[in-house]
């Protein structure tokens, strides 16, 4: 204070107000309206600490149909148990902790859905080209909405037929369009040096994209076939009439080049679909973990995906066609030839478009040579952005009490998916939410929403975020069109905001629960 003024000091503010004033003026003007805040700000006077930014980590799984691996258990359930089934797979992926599934919902030029060029999967009823009585990945995507889960569409381009399941259907592409199959040791192929194959690949995928909301297409390992032994010997992919034509045109490349050329065009082609029809969704794919036998060098794989598998996944990775990538690296952590850390560093060295890389681990192998449960969860520590386990049955089945360890240490916060900032959501355009008391209970608390835009088809997820004491604790996220939440507990702020469909955030709002309308409240 000098001569002429006196600094008042109120909630750690400094207010400078002229001698001239009288007391009663600094009373009634400043300090009683200040006063009248600390409802908001608490009786200690200061205010409360921001919501901080949710963990980002990618925590998926795959849910495999083909062979009844995951879902559903068994071919011809009835349709209720079959919906049964998969309720209880996603409210164990949502109690555990992970925040995305990877159905496979075309595995042999079959559909998990109703389709007009791809019969009904038999692995479903038992028939193929037989409805189940519903559309299993509407009722998936429905379900793992709600569950905070996001749902990735998984594709098999070029498998035809896996296994002698029974009659095939008139209308699968092996009898509508023999020419285009290729008979691979047991199993039936498409040829994808055919232009026809790749777009008909395709249009499944767009037909997806058109009519689903889902939140990636996602491609695995399969393009060519893995190498078949017939009487010692690795049989040729009998693709000779494709070749034979293409050299007759001209065409100069070698055989192997010639391959590689439609897997790499197909995948582009996935790529700008997918950006076409729709920007916000990703496009990702899980290939054998080891790109070259000696690509690091240690590694001496008797695979080599790139000159076999005719798949240059470094360059889908490099040239930013691929939204995330996540090679299945099966080995143990201490393994020399096949260490987890080491194949993991080489693809984030590859990374160089900084996309996502989030590896598979195999829980399936717990219990099997040597492998434990720590193992996974070492591999998971190692992986600090995201993973991707394979498969659900290993969490159903909870080998070694896996979901006990994972839950404890792993998966001890919510988290939401890293964002893919290079998809440009624009998350100024996201909508505010204004929070207000829906119901008081005694344990509990409803809170309510409004969002600042008439549209907020922008919001994939609500994330709410509770603070008790010093303590904010962030919510498993609400699907965009849901607009009430029962939190139990008696929180003192709750905050709110949108997260876009790549993940982006929007801007907090708040509400102190002490300041709400005291007619919410309830005895």
């Amino acid at each position: 204070m000098d001569a002429l003024n006196y600094d008042v000091e109120v909630f750690g503010i400094v207010i400078t107000i002229p001698a001239k004033n009288s007391t009663r003026l600094v009373f009634k003007s400043i300090l009683f309206p200040l006063l009248a805040l600390l409802p908001v700000f608490g009786m200690a006077g200061q205010l409360p600490s921001a919501p901080p930014e949710p963990r980002r980590e990618f925590r998926g799984v795959w849910i495999t149909t083909i062979h009844n691996v995951d879902w559903p258990t068994r071919e011809g359930l009835p349709m209720q148990e079959q919906q049964q089934q998969l309720v209880k797979m996603l409210d164990r992926c949502a109690d555990l902790g992970l925040n995305a599934v990877i159905l496979q919902v075309r595995s042999e030029c079959d559909a998990l859905y109703p389709s007009k060029t791809d019969p009904w999967s038999p692995w479903l009823t038992g028939t193929m080209g037989e409805s189940p009585g519903y559309d299993p990945l509407q009722f998936a995507i429905d379900a793992a909405h709600q569950r905070g889960l996001e749902l990735h569409a998984w594709f098999n381009p070029f498998r035809a037929i896996n296994s002698d399941h029974g009659r095939i259907s008139k209308s699968h592409i092996s009898r509508t369009h023999p020419q285009y199959t290729v008979r691979y040791g047991p199993k039936v192929w498409l040829d994808p040096a055919i232009p026809e194959v790749r777009t008909r690949a395709l249009e499944s995928v767009r037909d997806v994209l058109r009519r689903y909301d889902i939140d990636a297409v996602h491609l695995d390992d399969y393009f060519y076939p893995y190498p078949v032994k017939v009487d010692g010997s690795y049989q040729d992919f009998n693709d000779d009439k494709s070749w034979t034509a293409y050299r007759k045109t001209g065409g100069d490349l070698s055989r192997a080049d010639w391959r590689r050329s439609h897997v790499n065009a197909f995948v582009n082609q996935v790529h700008r679909l997918v950006r076409k029809e729709n920007p916000s969704c990703e496009f990702g794919i899980s290939p054998f973990g080891i790109y070259r036998p000696g690509q690091p060098a240690q590694v001496k794989a008797s695979l080599d995906s790139y000159d076999q598998l005719y798949a240059d996944t470094r360059l889908w990775l490099r040239e930013g066609w691929l939204d995330y990538i996540a090679p299945q690296l099966y080995w143990e952590t201490s393994s020399k030839q096949y260490g987890f850390a080491g194949l993991h560093t080489w693809w984030n060295q590859e990374n160089v478009q900084h996309r996502h890389v989030w590896p598979g681990i195999a829980i399936y192998r717990i219990n099997t040579e040597g492998r434990t449960a720590y193992d996974a969860l070492k591999q998971i520590n190692l992986a600090k952005s995201g993973h991707v386990l394979f498969s659900m049955e290993s969490l159903m089945a909870n080998y070694s009490n896996v979901t006990k360890l994972l839950k404890s240490k792993a998966y001890t916060e919510v988290a939401l998916p890293p964002s893919s900032p290079w998809l440009r959501e624009d998350a100024g355009k996201l909508p505010l939410a204004s929070l207000q008391v829906a119901n008081r209970e005694k344990n509990a608390i409803e809170v309510s929403w409004e969002s600042s835009r008439s549209n907020s088809s922008k919001v994939r997820w609500w994330l709410i975020q509770t603070l008790s004491g010093a303590s904010w604790k962030t919510l498993r996220p609400v699907p965009g069109d849901v607009a009430t939440l029962r939190i139990p507990g008696n929180p003192d702020h709750i905050a709110i905001r949108a997260v876009g469909h790549t993940g982006l955030l929007g801007a907090v709002n708040t509400i102190a629960l002490s300041t709400a309308a005291a007619s919410a409240s309830k005895p």
